[in-house]
């Protein structure tokens, strides 16, 4: 797992907010088979370096995405309200990864057949040292 999911995953089960609404099931990339109560996936859509006229700077602006599941919506709002007063603003070294800001940058709603669980979709500006 990359060191900044590592990080996101580790500050989230490190607070009793998120584990008593999820326990210890956030996960990085895919769920196992078979979860079936409210959990949430982390996975990286992009990181791009920035670079100064000297060449790299050695900060990254990825976007982390968190996809939120449960049986009912307004669980799925819960789990990502608590989430995001936790993410929205940190700026810390969680681990050993230098954040240096997390933004939301935007959150929607979506379904997923099956199971017929709910979803929230919530982006992340993830700025870190690399």
């Amino acid at each position: 797992m990359p060191e900044v999911e590592r990080a996101i995953i580790s500050k989230l089960l490190g607070d009793s907010s998120i584990t008593n609404l999820v326990q210890n099931r956030i996960y990085f990339s895919e769920a196992p088979q078979g979860v079936l109560n409210a959990y949430a996936v982390i996975n990286r859509i992009s990181s791009p370096r920035v670079h100064s006229l000297t060449g790299p700077s050695g900060l990254v602006k990825a976007r982390i995405q968190i996809d939120i599941y449960a049986y009912s919506a307004m669980t799925a709002r819960t789990i990502g309200r608590a989430i995001e007063a936790i993410l929205d603003g940190l700026r810390e070294i969680v681990i050993t990864v230098n954040i240096q800001a997390i933004l939301l940058l935007d959150e929607f709603d979506g379904y997923e057949e099956g199971p017929e669980l709910k979803r929230l979709i919530q982006d992340y500006r993830v700025w870190y040292q690399a």
